[in-house]
């Protein structure tokens, strides 16, 4: 069997096993927002209200071009958000988890007697976290961002606001999601740091690898903080931007764009905007940026101590 065909299946195995956390979480959270979408709407109907297009209608300038950011400031963002936090909390489980459970219940044994290397298994591990899963998420968060906003344009459509041909025109309705498909391999990287710590703790971590996981770098941060507390903030804050927060919410999608606004001299709110014509763009200058690579790298050691440990680690 070759190496590929043995990745390949290794990879079904994680997604077999973890299909709860990895794939129908996303699917149900974002089914839910549709429902909740749906619910809502309906419920104003039924009790006269006005409230979405009250939110909506005012930014609906026939004049302007901005029909499509209406929509997609209130259609589209929740759906994402929601998505993205659920599959943040699903991989941080999954990552602390994945190496620390081979040894609790000792089926490390098992599968160190068959001829799978433990590169190639935690390789497949890393590719589900930072490749499959997210994009797993990211096609469920764009479905349910395309129902909910076809469901809000058709309400606003029987209360004689028709946004469908303006919405439709904009080339954007089209673009938007090719570009969060495009930044895929951003989060990719990025996610590296984040990953790589957490199954090293997972590998290493004789119990509770969670606790271990946050506390250490959070502690470090604060007593850093206490001893850099005479000094001005920028100097003492740096620990918890570039070390905590880059370290512990890589998994989290998105995370970067405040990141790569900083890099471009950009505002946060510009950041955040998912129309954003330059938002992809953005994204991809922090292949540019040494910090993104000086993760990456740290990111990729600490899988190679996470495989050192796995092979030397017999115990539970």
């Amino acid at each position: 069997m070759s190496t590929l065909t043995k990745l390949k299946w290794l990879i079904k195995r994680e997604l077999w096993e973890h299909k709860g956390a990895l794939i129908w979480a996303p699917i149900l959270m974002g089914a839910m927002m549709v429902m909740i979408a749906i619910v809502s709407r309906v419920v104003e109907l039924v009790r006269g209200e006005a409230l979405m297009i009250g939110a909506i209608a005012p930014r609906l300038d026939p004049k302007s071009t901005a029909r499509f950011d209406a929509l997609a400031d209130y259609a589209f963002r929740a759906p994402l958000m929601t998505v993205a936090v659920v599959l943040a909390l699903s991989l941080i489980f999954y990552c602390i988890g994945t190496l620390f459970d081979d040894r609790r219940d000792r089926s490390v044994y098992l599968w160190k007697s068959l001829p799978i290397s433990d590169q190639l298994t935690v390789l497949s591990k890393v590719i589900v976290a930072v490749l499959v899963a997210p994009a797993i998420a990211l096609i469920a968060a764009l479905t349910s961002a395309i129902f909910v906003g076809l469901i809000t344009c058709t309400v606003l459509a029987t209360q004689g606001v028709n946004i469908f041909g303006d919405v439709l025109r904009d080339p954007r309705a089209v673009s938007t999601p090719l570009a969060l498909l495009a930044m895929l391999p951003v989060q990719v990287v990025w996610a590296l740091p984040t990953v790589g710590w957490l199954m090293m703790v997972s590998a290493w971590a004789r119990s509770k690898p969670l606790l271990w996981a946050f506390g250490a770098p959070i502690l470090l941060a604060v007593l850093y903080s206490y001893a850099r507390q005479s000094e001005a903030s920028s100097r003492s804050t740096w620990i918890w931007d570039d070390v905590v927060i880059r370290l512990l919410g890589g998994v989290m999608p998105g995370v970067w764009q405040d990141y790569a606004a900083k890099s471009a001299n950009a505002s946060k709110s510009v950041a955040s905007k998912l129309t954003d014509s330059d938002a992809l763009s953005r994204a991809w200058s922090l292949f540019a940026q040494p910090d993104m690579w000086l993760g990456a790298l740290a990111g990729v050691v600490m899988l190679g101590v996470a495989v050192w440990l796995r092979q030397r680690n017999e115990e539970s």
